[in-house]
């Protein structure tokens, strides 16, 4: 990290910062430890109906109002987990075949 608490690309670098992307200090971001009830509830209903989880950071940021940001990462795991958990509640399981899957799935 730089002295002005930022992230570039490489310290040996010449590189001025001229308008390019930069990576804010890590604790500008929330973590999955720090993201609310609501949102965690939002986020596994997002998970059901397949939202990108670009799409769901895009929402949460504008619902959030606060100063960190939510990283795309963070809300794809967050997104994995809830669609695992899901998947168990169904019986289906990451070692079945697709098409095993899509019988367990419609046969319910």
């Amino acid at each position: 990290m730089w002295p002005d608490g930022y992230y570039y690309l490489d310290r040996k670098s010449n590189f001025q910062h001229n308008g390019h992307r930069f990576i804010p200090p890590s604790e500008n971001f929330h973590n999955s430890n720090s993201i609310s009830d609501e949102f965690t509830e939002l986020i596994e209903r997002s998970s059901t109906i397949g939202l990108k989880a670009s799409t769901v950071r895009d929402l949460l940021q504008v619902m959030d109002g606060s100063d960190k940001r939510f990283k795309t990462k963070t809300i794809s795991n967050m997104l994995h987990k809830f669609e695992v958990l899901a998947n168990n509640k169904l019986g289906i399981s990451h070692d079945m075949s697709t098409a095993e899957k899509a019988i367990l799935y419609l046969s319910r």
